[in-house]
């Protein structure tokens, strides 16, 4: 009875250093529309592929319509400062003009520059907005697409996600017992030995699973989806193994 339960004890233990997990991306993201506009390009065929470059398109004829208007209404702004200053250098020292004339001069130049002022952040957020008027993605694997070709979006409006499939990441929640140690352990997956990295492993034990603290590897392999074991082992237990 007593060898039963020792048995029972041990197998309890290397039961717990066992756990499944699912591969999945190393990152996910969710990309938001900064800008507003109708969608003028986005292919719809590229979802469920490897992005590299413009995602989708939003019409800017309006922005580069305004950008014009600002940048030539303060070209006209600069050369008449320049005219008003020029002015009021001639006769700021001739003592026989009148102080009401050089005073409406000075207040002039200063509404021009205010004028100036204002529209100088006017044209910024033109510009602003024209920069996310395209949405590009560096290497980044298209999920799924939130709108469509010719469809209106706001600001702060979903449209797409996106994954790093650059590597992977298993996330798992080790029992509070087996955490001590764990990032010195050799990690299998499958029976396997493998190169899997333990990046994360929290500091409490989860809000959800009580007892157990989330931890998360890193891996190269690209089987996302796949349910997988993964086992930890001390490396004295491996070394042995392999006597």
């Amino acid at each position: 009875m007593k060898e039963l339960l020792i048995a029972l004890l041990l197998s309890s233990s290397l039961l717990a250093q066992s756990y499944m997990g699912k591969i999945e991306p190393v990152q996910s993201y969710t990309i938001f529309a900064q800008t507003n506009g109708e969608i003028v390009e986005l292919d719809a065929n590229k979802e469920h592929s490897i992005i590299d470059g413009v995602l989708l398109r939003i019409d800017d004829t309006l922005e580069k319509v305004r950008k014009s208007s600002y940048e030539e209404q303060m070209q006209n702004y600069e050369r008449q400062l320049y005219i008003k200053n020029l002015e009021y250098r001639k006769i700021k020292d001739i003592k026989a003009m009148n102080d009401v004339e050089k005073d409406n001069l000075r207040l002039s130049i200063l509404d021009i520059r205010y004028k100036m002022s204002v529209l100088k952040l006017q044209l910024n957020e033109v510009q602003e907005s024209l920069k996310h008027k395209v949405i590009r993605v560096d290497n980044l694997y298209l999920k799924r697409l939130f709108v469509n070709k010719h469809d209106y979006v706001n600001i702060g409006q979903k449209v797409a996600e996106v994954n790093d499939v650059s590597k992977a990441k298993i996330v798992l929640y080790v029992h509070q017992r087996d955490i001590e140690g764990l990032k010195n352990k050799v990690i299998y997956i499958n029976g396997k030995r493998t190169r899997a990295k333990m990046i994360k492993v929290a500091q409490t034990t989860d809000d959800t699973y009580v007892s157990s603290y989330m931890t998360e590897l890193h891996l190269n392999y690209k089987r996302f989806g796949q349910i997988v074991k993964v086992e930890f082992k001390a490396p004295k237990e491996v070394d042995e193994k392999h006597k």
